[in-house]
């Protein structure tokens, strides 16, 4: 047997001027493979330029910055050309106006505002197998046919998650074809990253999914759901999964999270909002409009954060369910709305809880009473239960001596209001 061969201690390679292996002599290519062999094989690969991707000259010049560079070369774009033919590639939208296909929206609202009922709505609309539903005037597009729509519904059982989904089918006139293109998994402990979330990634793999819906993320999500750094994490799990779908099809997230304190009027109100807003592709907003019980009788959509900016901007979104029948509309609800969803109070109304709350505090001498009471005053009244909602009647019961209103130092070191305290 012969010895093994080495290369040379002067072996170099003329990087300028590398042939083709099969243009090599015998001799030749046993000094290339020993260098290989001893050379870090990445390395290797980056010197000789074996890979497509990586041109023999690996230096960059000013006509062409990208060459040479492995990594970002392969995925940057550059060229007028090239803008100009992807700016003309139509976009793919689920939802007219609202939602692009592909990516992950963000549904956010306090705890029973309809966001649920919406998003059911929503899914059935996907699941549709014949000419695609409008909702305020904006079609959804059908899902492809071999798809199927998956929730997962951490908030409400199998039986309570089935007769959502079968209202929802009956108020948009749809089947038993809309349903059967449904999967649903209620309340069984699906979190990212847990074995059933490992199988719904085989599904999207296969390309059978078309839409996935997360009610709730904060159920779904494991750790703590405020946590900017674990919903980054969470975002980036599904985000992983929807690139695990084929090419030609990659399926939509549909997240409900809830908001904090019941507050619903920006970005900033959503829990964990750095990044359930900033990593989410769209955020939909809603809120509700209750009647003097407090049933919901609207909800409200309103688009906050776009991933392509629409032609025409949709205005809000009302969904009403009446006797049995949707009624949709594209005007803002009737009447102003106060945080969480809930209507401002009247100046009578803030007159009525002022001295409810004074009487209360004449009486018992109990802030927690007077709280007690002004709760059950607010249910009765259809209004939010909050003390700060009633800042007129705050400051009345401040003029008196019975509240003082607190404060904080913000960012500025400017003093601003914080809350209200019980005087004594």
């Amino acid at each position: 047997m012969s010895e093994p061969h080495t290369a040379p201690d002067d072996f170099e390679v003329d990087f300028d001027a590398v042939p083709d292996l099969d243009e090599l002599s015998p001799e030749e290519l046993a000094d290339v493979e020993a260098a290989q062999a001893a050379l870090d094989l990445e390395k290797w690969e980056d010197a000789i330029a074996v890979r497509p991707d990586v041109p023999a000259n690996d230096t960059a010049t000013l006509s062409d910055p990208l060459q040479g560079l492995k990594h970002l070369g392969p995925i940057a774009v550059r060229g007028a050309s090239t803008f100009r033919a992807l700016a003309a590639v139509p976009i793919d939208w689920v939802w007219q106006d609202y939602v692009v296909a592909g990516t992950i929206v963000t549904m956010a609202g306090p705890s029973a505002e309809g966001k649920t009922t919406l998003l059911f709505l929503l899914m059935l609309a996907r699941a549709n197998t014949g000419a695609p539903i409008s909702l305020g005037g904006r079609q959804i597009k059908p899902a492809p046919p071999g798809k199927y729509v998956l929730v997962v519904e951490a908030e409400h059982g199998d039986k309570s998650t089935a007769r959502k989904l079968v209202k929802s089918a009956g108020l948009l006139g749809l089947g038993d074809e809309a349903l059967g293109r449904i999967v649903a998994v209620s309340r069984k402990a699906v979190t990212l990253g847990s074995p059933e979330w490992k199988d719904i990634e085989r599904m999207i793999a296969a390309g059978f999914v078309s839409d996935i819906a997360l009610d709730t993320i904060a159920r779904v999500a494991p750790g703590d759901g405020n946590s900017e750094k674990d919903q980054a994490a969470h975002f980036a799990t599904i985000a992983a999964a929807i690139e695990k779908a084929p090419a030609d099809y990659q399926p939509t997230v549909w997240a409900l999270a809830h908001t904090r304190k019941g507050n619903a009027d920006a970005l900033d109100d959503v829990s964990g909002s750095t990044q359930r807003v900033g990593q989410a592709d769209t955020v939909l907003m809603v809120t509700a409009e209750r009647s003097d019980s407090g049933q919901v009788v609207a909800s409200t959509m309103r688009l906050l954060k776009p991933r392509e900016e629409p032609e025409a901007f949709p205005e809000p979104l009302v969904v009403r369910v009446h006797d049995g029948k949707l009624e949709v509309s594209s005007e803002p609800a009737k009447g102003k709305k106060g945080k969480g969803g809930k209507p401002k109070a009247s100046p009578e109304q803030v007159e009525k809880v002022r001295q409810a709350c004074l009487a209360a505090y004449e009486e018992t001498g109990d802030p927690f009473l007077v709280y007690a009471r002004v709760k059950e005053l607010a249910k009765e009244l259809g209004l939010g239960i909050k003390l700060e909602a009633f800042t007129p009647a705050m400051l009345a019961l401040a003029a008196q001596g019975v509240l003082e209103q607190r404060y904080k130092e913000d960012e500025q070191g400017r003093q601003v209001p914080n809350g209200w305290s019980w005087v004594g």
